[in-house]
């Protein structure tokens, strides 16, 4: 069974804060524009932790793209970061659109799985 948001949030996992329970995660951050504007930017963020002293970035380490052709190089780049000073192997996508460590990731849907599938269960038992 694929993971997605509609699952998860049928079981009010609804982000990925809630999705990583405290794991570091990668994600994706579009720009603002405005009074105060910001580029794109790739953020490595964890629960807790503090990676940046900017207060402006609540503890994220970012990663800002000046052009769109940099995208893949910055996510590159993150990753790295996240491997050489989090002990972090490989990340894949979570059913959000984050990244994060592929080992927990696995862990993390067989779990969700688990719950759907026992939720699912309930619901029929209540229904007979």
């Amino acid at each position: 069974m694929k993971i997605t948001k509609k699952i998860c949030r049928e079981l009010r996992i609804i982000n990925e804060h809630d999705y990583a329970q405290g794991r570091a995660y990668l994600y994706y951050s579009s720009q603002e524009l405005g009074r105060i504007s910001k580029p794109s930017q790739w953020k490595v963020y964890q629960q807790g932790k503090k990676f940046s002293d900017a207060w402006y970035e609540y503890g994220a380490m970012t990663f800002m793209l000046w052009h769109r052709g940099e995208k893949e190089e910055r996510f590159n780049e993150a990753v790295e970061w996240m491997k050489s000073n989090l002990g972090i192997q490989e990340v894949v996508k979570t059913p959000f659109g984050s990244w994060m460590e592929k080992s927990f990731v696995e862990k993390r849907n067989k779990e969700i799985e688990q719950l759907y599938k026992t939720q699912k269960q309930q619901e029929i038992i209540h229904e007979a």
